[in-house]
């Protein structure tokens, strides 16, 4: 194994194991495969533990290879290395110690050697004293003996050699005589006397004493001559002996031995031990195997190993993925195959009567019977007419009825229309199938044979007209697959009443033949076997089973079924996009049409028919239209439908749309980042504010006397006779204010405009009044109206509507049909969505009444028709109106006070003030604004009850001030200590000013320092230079001496300093969350603003109490305000700011 290939080699083993684990894990989700036997419980078993091993793979992780330690992986490769290593290095370590052992051992010897050799000279004097040291413990039982104290002389640190040796001679003799004289007799005949232990002395004593008894006279006077003799001998040797004992102490010899040749022990050096040591230890870690983990980890922390092992780390991890990804495929695959064969088995046991077709293609497979394992039997009649053969029974009947339910089941409702035809029996065994919701089409009949007869053949020969040369089968799908109106079925079934040469009409025989093609049935109960027919004898013949019989619960499923059918199960609808307006106003048409003689409206398909895409007009005969249909009736998918054929046939200079959604609902989604995606679209909302409303149709108003004016230049009576005689670019006197689109205002559920708990009476009357004009004037000017609603009531009078000619419905009440088209014909529309009537003569000619096939678009069809007809508008060099969206509900935030001031230079004054947008249509696209003139009065009173409303206003005004510059300044008082934490009042005021903004502040001084301004300002020669003042007064209502516990004194003499203080560039700015006792001083402001508040302190600050119903804050929905000056009451948005702070919760 070479360095170079070891890292690839472990990341190649790591990742081989890595895909053996994978493969493994993979392998416990695994099922095998199994066939379908028949067996459908043992395949939904096998489809179980399909299903579950999918469950459990899906909740597998891939393991994950991104943790991969290399280095961990080339030291494990190497561990037999290391182990052996480790070894070597332990006993190194031992050799080591064992070597610096020796070179110790060998370095102490030396230094004894040199230490002996140094002592040599004065060998004999440690030999004389080795020899005095031999007496020393015979010196001391002598000393002892004799009560000898040692002294404390001291050697001379100066004595010589020579001297030295004297006194151990000296010693020495003094010692050896001594202990001659203590080994005599008597010494040692006494010597136990003086033994240390008390019996022993005891003992010797008494034997003494008895032997002194005996020798008493001749031993007791040599005893005593003796010891007076050694006694003696020892007195005078006395300070010999105490030398003797002094010179037995420790002797340091060395200053006895000459300088040369004294001994200095050397510095042990193991430098040489510890080199050899090293050389050793670095040959052992030259075979350390982390080398070769260090190197191979260099080798592979290069750009080539990093990326060798990443793509092999991926490809492994890719491998593995993919093995999990193909199983995943093989068991979606199985599981899906092994669900849809299920389910269409389960599907084909469904019970008769339980389920209906939801297409117009009848299926001619009637489950006819059941075999042995309980599963149906099927059975294909094809298209055909069928003869019971037989009379009149029970069982012939029932038969009939399983055979009549099948068909019924098997095509959509409402798509089978069943006559019963019985003469005898009054057709009593399918009573239980008619009811309210079945009339329409399930009857029984029992007289005129003839008249039905006829009604069969005409019936057939109408449908043959319409199906042409194929049958009702392949037209209703293609019709279904195209969104278009399908053919109904009728079943005419002959229960009784046939007499024996009913055979013999060649007529009916011969509409036998071909009636089924058309989609007309005749179905007979017949004695004899009928040409031409499939004739049903009893028992039935079926492949196998036994044949199914009627019973009353097959009835009632049946017939709920039905009746649950005709409520939910909606048709197919008309697919705009694909089958109606590429197919009738294909792309090369798009904006190829002139809109001077009027405009199409495309509703759809007249009587649902593909040859009759007709359309209805605006134009000078039908001037305005107006639509209505209940809830659900689909009048938004109508009204887009409609709207986008106007916008792709005639371009933004033929057509000019006016669209208010008054329920904010529908118009939105025409709408991208605040501006409408209608190119023709000139106003675009999403509003319920009457106002509003109010303002569209002032400037209608204006547009329409601007457009008279122009004809009136040319005179000409109306725009499309101008346009007819001065629109051509090719006239040498041609001038553009010719070419004057026609303009299709559309407000969506207009009524809401007339609702005088949403909308002032005032506001209503001025919009009336508008309408009233307009209807009769808009004709010359080629405006039109296009109102649309759910009900009527309450809103336009009947002499305003009867110019509203083009009328259309959709589904709705009768009584609302009345009032629409001037008949009930839309009340009786059955299904929910995709038709309507119309009618072109304001309701008064029910023959003027059309039904149409109305479209369906999802939204984005219609989005996509939007932007093919913005991209078409670029790549033509069309301008496009960009309307921007105005929605009542969306809020404003201070980003767009911010935007303002960017945008218009003019606004940074000192005294203009921004507040926010306008609720208004208004060529001005600024948001509202005003400034205050330096004049009397000219101050400005703010009350919002709500503490959000209030908040944002504040920090308006603060906001415009500042944007101000250098040229005004602002001074705050407040009396909310809530107000101040909240907006961070404290740290938005200069310091200086501080002490002003507090509750606390008294306002005798706040007086006073007014006054000072005053005065300071009056003495100025000019004014000129000097910034304006704004004085915030904030919460005022909870002053005391003002808004509480008034005092006069101090009321008057503000009131007074207010006057004078406007005449110095100062002005107040009261800001309150109620009027209270600030009544006195909204009089001293021209300029008043009114948010949401109780309806008295609306009145009291703007004269109108509409504030009052302004909704409450709410998330980031729009918040409105109203500003007068004047007589001149105009309403906006409050501008939105974050608060960073918030109230701790008072209460739990």
């Amino acid at each position: 194994m070479t360095s170079e290939s070891l890292y690839k080699q472990i990341v190649g083993q790591k990742c081989d194991r890595y895909l053996d684990m994978v493969i493994d894990d993979l392998v416990e989700y695994d099922v095998a495969p199994e066939d379908y036997t028949g067996d459908l419980r043992s395949y939904k078993l096998y489809l179980g533990k399909l299903q579950r091993a999918l469950a459990d793979a899906r909740t597998y992780t891939i393991p994950s290879l991104s943790n991969l330690n290399v280095a961990g992986g080339i030291r494990e490769s190497l561990q037999g290395e290391f182990i052996r290593y480790a070894q070597a290095k332990a006993t190194f370590e031992a050799e080591a110690e064992d070597m610096r052992r020796a070179d110790r051992e060998k370095f102490d010897l030396a230094c004894k050697e040199m230490e002996a050799k140094a002592f040599e000279s004065i060998s004999p004097l440690r030999k004389k004293h080795n020899e005095l040291l031999s007496y020393k413990d015979k010196l001391k039982s002598v000393m002892d003996h004799y009560g000898i104290t040692p002294t404390d002389t001291q050697i001379s640190p100066d004595i010589t050699r020579e001297e030295f040796e004297a006194l151990l001679d000296t010693a020495i003799s003094v010692c050896q005589s001594t202990d001659h004289k203590l080994s005599g007799l008597i010494s040692k005949i006494t010597g136990p006397l003086y033994n240390e232990e008390d019996n022993v002395s005891l003992m010797y004593a008494a034997v003494g004493l008895l032997a002194s008894w005996i020798l008493l006279p001749v031993v007791g006077v040599a005893y005593t001559a003796t010891v007076l003799k050694n006694t003696k001998s020892m007195y005078s040797n006395l300070d010999a002996l105490r030398i003797a004992e002094s010179l037995m102490h420790s002797v340091d010899f060395n200053k006895f031995i000459p300088e040369e040749e004294r001994y200095v022990a050397p510095v042990y050096d193991s430098s040489e031990v510890e080199e050899a040591i090293a050389e050793k230890r670095a040959a052992l870690e030259s075979a350390d195997p982390q080398h070769l983990v260090d190197l191979e980890l260099k080798e592979y922390n290069t750009t080539e190993g990093t990326s060798y092992c990443g793509d092999l780390i991926k490809n492994i991890q890719q491998k593995a993925k993919n093995l999990y990804d193909t199983l995943i495929d093989d068991l979606e695959t199985r599981y899906n195959e092994a669900k849809e064969l299920i389910d269409k088995e389960m599907s084909n046991i469904t019970r008769l009567g339980d389920t209906m077709s939801k297409s117009a293609v009848l299926n001619t497979r009637f489950q006819l019977g059941i075999d042995d394992t309980g599963l149906p039997v099927y059975k294909d009649i094809g298209m055909t007419n069928i003869n019971f053969v037989g009379t009149y029974s029970k069982d012939l009947i029932s038969v009939l009825k399983v055979f009549w339910i099948n068909m019924l089941m098997n095509v959509r409702a409402n798509c089978l229309d069943t006559t019963v035809y019985d003469e005898e029996y009054l057709g009593q065994d399918f009573a239980e199938f008619i009811c309210k919701e079945t009339a329409p089409y399930v009857r029984t009949q029992n007289t005129e044979l003839s008249k039905l007869q006829e009604d069969m053949r005409k019936l057939t020969a109408s449908s043959l007209m319409k199906v042409k040369n194929s049958s009702i089968l392949e037209y209703n799908k293609e019709a279904e697959e195209q969104g278009m109106m399908t053919l109904q079925y009728h079943l005419y079934i002959y229960l009784s009443g046939l007499d024996e040469k009913y055979v013999e009409n060649k007529a009916i025989m011969e509409l036998s033949k071909y009636s089924t093609t058309a989609g007309v049935f005749i179905w007979t109960v017949y004695p004899k076997e009928i040409p031409g027919c499939l004739n049903i004898k009893l028992p039935l013949e079926l492949d196998r089973g036994k044949q199914m019989e009627y019973d009353f619960d097959l009835g009632s499923r049946a017939l709920e079924t039905l009746k649950f059918d005709l409520e939910h199960n909606k048709p197919k609808a008309l697919d705009y996009r694909k089958s109606y307006l590429m197919r009738y106003l294909p792309p090369e048409k798009w904006w190829k049409q002139s809109s001077i003689s009027g405009i199409n409206i495309r509703m759809g398909l007249q009587d649902g028919d593909p040859s009759k895409p007709y359309t209805l007009r605006f134009d000078d005969k039908n001037v305005h239209y107006l639509m209505a249909g209940a809830t659900g009736a689909g009048k938004s998918v109508a009204i887009d439908c409609a709207m986008q054929s106007m916008l792709h046939e005639y371009a933004p200079d033929e057509l000019n749309l006016i669209y208010i959604d008054m329920k904010n609902a529908e118009v939105a989604k025409y709408t991208d980042k605040g501006v409408s995606i209608i190119p023709h679209a000139l106003i675009v909302s999403g509003t319920s504010d009457g106002e509003y409303c109010l303002s569209v149709f002032d400037w209608a108003f204006e547009e329409m006397v601007r457009r008279l004016s122009v004809c009136s230049k040319y005179k000409m009576q109306k725009v499309e006779d101008l346009r007819k005689k001065y629109d051509d670019p090719s006239r040498p006197d041609y001038d553009p204010e010719v070419h004057i689109p026609r303009v299709v205002i559309l407000i969506d559920e207009f009524q809401v405009m007339f609702d005088a708990s949403r909308i002032p009476p005032k506001i209503i009357d001025k919009i009336t009044g508008r309408i009233t004009s307009m209807v009769k004037l808009a004709r010359a000017a080629s405006m039109h109206l296009w109102f649309t609603s759910q009900e009527m009531t309450g809103t336009l009078s009947k002499n305003v509507l009867d110019n509203f000619s083009n009328r259309g419905a959709l589904r709705c009440t009768k009584d609302v049909s009345q009032t629409i088209i001037g008949n009930d014909a839309s009340g009786t529309i059955r299904d929910k969505v995709g038709w309507m009537y119309t009618n072109t003569s304001a309701g008064q000619d029910p023959n003027a009444n059309q039904l149409w096939k109305v479209p369906y678009a999802p939204q984005e069809d219609l989005l996509q028709g939007m932007f093919e007809l913005g991209e078409k508008a670029d790549k033509e060099g069309i301008p496009k109106h960009l309307a921007p969206f105005y929605s009542e509900t969306e809020g404003r935030t201070h980003e767009l006070l911010v935007k303002a001031y960017t945008e218009v230079p003019d606004f940074n004054v000192p005294r203009f003030f921004v507040m926010g947008e306008r609720t208004v249509y208004s060529v001005k696209t600024t948001p509202l604004n005003f400034s205050v003139a330096e004049d009397d009065k000219e101050n400005i009173f703010i009350c919002a009850s709500e503490r959000q409303d209030c908040l944002d206003l504040i920090n308006t005004m603060m906001d415009n001030i500042h944007r101000s510059g250098e040229q005004a300044d602002l001074l705050i008082n407040c009396t909310d200590k809530d107000t101040i934490f909240l907006l961070d009042l404290e740290n938005r005021v200069p310091e200086d000013d501080r002490d002003f903004l507090m509750p606390n502040y008294p306002l005798e001084d706040l007086l006073d320092d007014l006054t000072d301004i005053y005065e300071y300002r009056s003495e100025l020669e000019s004014l000129e230079d000097t910034k304006t003042l704004f004085l915030m007064c904030l919460m005022w209502e909870k002053k005391d001496g003002i808004g509480q516990s008034e005092n006069y004194k101090l009321v008057s003499r503000l009131k007074e300093l207010i006057i004078k203080l406007n005449q110095v560039k100062v002005h107040f700015i009261f800001i309150s969350r109620e009027v209270g006792g600030l009544k006195d001083f909204v009089n001293q402001c021209k300029h008043r603003v009114c948010a949401k508040t109780d309806e008295r302190s609306c009145v009291t600050v703007i004269d109108d109490p509409t504030p009052f119903k302004f909704p409450s804050p709410n998330g980031d929905e729009a918040c409105f305000a109203s500003y007068k000056y004047g007589s001149d009451i105009r309403k906006f948005k409050i501008f939105r700011y974050p608060l960073e702070k918030e109230l701790e919760a008072r209460e739990i």
